[in-house]
């Protein structure tokens, strides 16, 4: 499973490296497995891959499920640290669905956090839903973390977001995966409120 981690990693920086040339300001979100974590030295071996392709770090954004950050508090601790001096950004992906969630956020040094498609799916008629949902951009910003909503299909929960004090939305009503990507700004911004429609211009 590293050697897939790295394939993934070095190919995906390669790929970057190439848009970018068009689209300077063109970053990628890159998942993480376990296994990533779990290695000697992870940072360096992105070091060297973002060297080899002249792509800066501060283009790049890991993405790490909770689940996995939870599985080696410690270690995983350590090494976003370092991957965020190298100058990478970090972004807890499904987050909301371990036991004590809140209480990682004093300790990871995170960027992003994407709230779990399982509190979005049912948000314009779940109450109990919409105020985790609230709770969580709430918490983001005391923490200086930015929020992400996934699994967005509709305008109304876009609109709703955007007033439970989310700051980006994706899912397929924003914008479906394609080999190339658009002009348009993927995950979009909600902090214009007062829209229900997203916004197709490029960021």
């Amino acid at each position: 499973m590293p050697e897939i981690d790295y394939w993934v990693l070095e190919n995906s920086i390669a790929r970057l490296a190439e848009f970018r040339r068009e689209r300077p300001d063109l970053r990628f979100a890159i998942n993480l497995s376990a296994n990533a974590f779990e290695t000697q030295d992870p940072t360096e071996w992105v070091r060297a891959s973002l060297d080899r392709h002249g792509v800066p770090a501060s283009a790049i954004i890991f993405e790490i499920t909770e689940s996995l950050a939870i599985r080696h508090l410690g270690y995983v601790e350590r090494e976003f640290q370092s991957l965020r001096e190298l100058g990478c950004e970090l972004a807890l992906d499904d987050f909301g669905t371990g036991y004590s969630s809140f209480s990682y956020l004093q300790r990871l040094p995170m960027d992003y956090i994407k709230i779990d498609g399982c509190f979005i799916r049912n948000l314009l008629d779940n109450p109990v839903d919409q105020k985790m949902v609230r709770l969580i951009g709430e918490v983001g910003r005391e923490a200086g973390m930015r929020t992400v909503a996934e699994y967005v299909q509709n305008s109304a929960v876009l609109s709703l977001l955007g007033e439970l004090g989310i700051d980006f939305a994706q899912g397929a009503y924003v914008g479906k995966a394609v080999p190339v990507p658009s002009k348009r700004t993927m995950p979009i911004t909600l902090s214009s409120k007062d829209s229900n429609r997203p916004s197709r211009s490029g960021a």
